[in-house]
């Protein structure tokens, strides 16, 4: 079954792929797609991820923020998918080393993704210190991973500085931390759809051809907006990813 992977999106491509929902739904003209709960979750979700960019638009500098907590996401996201494939490791060794150090953060670091911004990265900054105790340093450096703990360590500091100076700014911290709740909703809201939309694809009692063409709309727009950020960079190309 296909599946979306949206932990890297920017923020503007999260609610693109919300309007490439809404888009094909609507192009299917699957009575069944449009009523569900999982699609009006997603039109809703998607109306609050809007209206809250606009509150976050009028405050200086948030989109920075809004940034970091997104960064600080993947980077706690990327360290964990790194080390669970590490268990299915051939080396026993290796696999046995994963399973110590994937036990460390799922321990310290269980229930993070549902914490708003402010306690996640209370909690990551907690991680890191168990992290960065000599022993677990050498665990990370016999896997490989000590580059992601690295980068989990520089993406929590970024957000220390970029939220810390916003909450001298009340509204705006209001504003920021709205945002990034909502696309956290939203984007759980798309896969939740799509897993509905794939599933029937293969079990609906019926119109399973007209789910196929909906699955099929779907991903394939959503591999479209994915595409730059699997491309490799040319050499002359200095531009970041946004």
């Amino acid at each position: 079954m296909k599946r979306l992977g949206l932990s890297k999106f920017s923020v503007t491509d999260s609610g693109s792929m919300a309007t490439v929902v809404e888009e094909e739904v609507t192009n299917a003209n699957l009575v069944e797609a449009k009523e569900s709960t999982e699609f009006k979750e997603v039109v809703a979700d998607h109306v609050e991820y809007q209206e809250s960019l606009v509150r976050v638009s009028k405050s200086q500098n948030t989109e920075v923020k809004v940034a970091s907590d997104k960064n600080l996401d993947d980077a706690w996201v990327g360290i964990r998918q790194m080390v669970w494939g590490l268990t299915y490791s051939p080396d026993p060794t290796v696999a046995q080393k994963a399973h110590r150090f994937y036990a460390l953060l799922d321990t310290y670091g269980a229930g993070v993704e549902v914490l708003s911004a402010t306690e996640e990265s209370e909690k990551i900054d907690a991680i890191l210190v168990k992290l960065l105790e000599p022993a677990n340093q050498q665990l990370a450096v016999d896997l490989g991973v000590k580059p992601f703990v690295d980068h989990l360590s520089a993406c929590a500091e970024t957000f220390r500085r970029d939220w810390g100076n916003l909450e001298a700014d009340k509204e705006a911290f209001r504003n920021s931390t709205s945002a990034s709740n909502s696309r956290r909703k939203l984007e759980a809201s798309i896969v939740r759809f799509f897993g509905l939309v794939t599933y029937s694809a293969q079990y609906a009692p019926a119109k399973r051809e007209e789910w196929a063409k909906l699955e099929s709309a779907i991903y394939s727009r959503y591999l479209t907006i994915r595409q730059k950020y699997t491309e490799p960079k040319k050499k002359d190309d200095t531009t970041p990813t946004k």
